[in-house]
């Protein structure tokens, strides 16, 4: 928005000329309330009020614009000997804000900076926006809600506000249903239920429903807050007593450990539990027990074994045996490759398949996979396969040798190649010499 302000113009005590009869040049000064305004005469930049403009010529009309952020610029045209004592000064007007208020619910009072503007929504018009604006809104039954407006230049602000009850309303549903709701010791209904105006604070809350536990909370609702609470009742507990033969049976109730039988379990909530005994040496056995409110059930499980044994002879002995990724041990026995060894015998390996791996530098692996029986012994005999595993490399001037390293004593390095032949290597033609990794 423009406005133009009118000036007074007076003449000067008279115009001045030079000697040659042209006019002088003159000053004009330039004020504004406030101060700070930036000045352009004809376009042109020229400074920032107050402020004189020096060397204008006297009788030329010329354009002043002043600018300054938060108000309304001025424009005027004046000729320099025209004006009331060569000055040039204004009051600038503020720019007004757009503020559109509204609510949920609609209705609210509004008030601005201690100033009442009616009721959302409203479009308020009058507000400066170099101010910061302190704005309340009130409705009955609602929490005051204060807002502080700070306006961009000319930019509207929206502003949609939703206010919050003064108490709480709380949805208080329950499993089971029909349970009574109890506000500091005051009967509210029955689950479910909507309680309204619960004043602000902390609070008792009880639900009680015949054959379950007592519910009691400790609970805190603000003004404005609608909560959902639910609440589970607990019905009146049963008991369990387990027991195995043989004792000693670890018991598992829905998954989770709670200890070697026999165990008493009491407090427990009414319902089905899955009961799982376990004990090494013997199948794991699982039931489904239903436990009554108030009653206590005597369970006993009898489990049954599933241990085997496995007998291992091989040819040659200090053959390595794994069973089941585990390394048992090495059969034992002559040192003769073409004697069989000892038994090893492996007791407590569960009913069923297993994997068995034999191992020995010199000898190919061997992978066996017996199925084993429930109180009997399987016996496996195992004739190992003989391959050659060089261990040392060595590196000549002519050639590179692997094979099994025999003797180092003397001028000589003896290896065994893969044909069994042993062959001599002068140590003094040796550049290089490596271990290989025997695994």
């Amino acid at each position: 928005m423009k406005k133009f302000l009118s000036f007074l113009f007076v003449c000067a005590a008279g115009l001045l000329f030079a000697q040659d009869g042209a006019p002088k040049r003159v000053s004009v000064e330039f004020k504004s309330t406030p101060e700070g305004a930036q000045v352009f005469v004809d376009g042109e930049e020229k400074g920032m009020t107050p402020f004189v403009l020096s060397n204008v010529k006297p009788n030329k009309p010329c354009h002043v614009r002043m600018e300054l952020d938060d108000y309304e610029p001025y424009d005027a045209i004046f000729t320099p000997l025209e004006v009331s004592g060569n000055q040039v000064s204004t009051r600038l007007e503020p720019v007004k804000g757009l503020l559109l208020l509204t609510s949920e619910p609609s209705g609210a009072s509004i008030t601005v900076n201690g100033y009442s503007h009616g009721e959302t929504p409203r479009l308020i018009t009058v507000l400066e926006t170099k101010d910061l604006h302190s704005v309340v809104l009130r409705k009955t039954g609602y929490l005051d809600r204060k807002l502080e407006i700070k306006f961009n230049g000319r930019r509207p602000i929206v502003q949609n506000v939703k206010l919050l009850l003064n108490s709480g309303v709380a949805d208080i549903t329950s499993d089971p249903e029909g349970a009574e709701v109890i506000l500091n010791g005051i009967s509210r209904g029955v689950t479910p239920v909507v309680v309204s105006e619960i004043p602000n604070g902390r609070m008792t809350l009880e639900l009680k429903k015949a054959g379950y536990e007592k519910l009691t909370r400790e609970i805190a609702i603000n003004a404005g807050d609608t909560p959902n609470l639910f609440y589970k009742l607990n019905p009146l507990p049963g008991s369990l007593n387990l027991s195995s033969v043989p004792a000693g049976a670890r018991f598992y109730i829905n998954g989770e450990p709670r200890g070697d039988g026999p165990i008493y379990l009491k407090n427990l909530t009414p319902g089905i539990y899955t009961v799982k005994a376990e004990k090494e040496g013997f199948d794991s056995l699982t039931r489904e027990i239903t436990v009554e409110k108030g009653a206590t059930v005597n369970e006993e499980f009898r489990l049954s074994s599933n241990l085997a044994k496995l007998e291992i002879r091989t040819r040659p002995a200090g053959i390595e045996v794994e069973i089941d990724g585990r390394v048992i041990g090495r059969t034992k026995g002559p040192g003769d490759p073409a004697m069989w060894s000892e038994s090893l015998i492996v007791p407590g390996l569960k009913a069923g398949e297993h994997t068995v791996r034999l191992k020995c530098r010199g000898y190919a692996e061997e992978i066996r996979h017996p199925v084993l029986n429930v109180s009997s012994t399987t016996s496996l005999k195992i004739e190992m396969r003989e391959v050659f595993t060089p261990d040392i490399r060595i590196t000549t001037s002519t050639d590179v040798i692997e094979g099994i390293l025999k003797n180092t004593e003397g001028a000589y390095i003896t290896v065994e190649g893969k044909n069994k032949i042993e062959r001599p290597i002068p140590k003094e033609n040796i550049r290089k010499m490596e271990r290989l990794d025997l695994q």
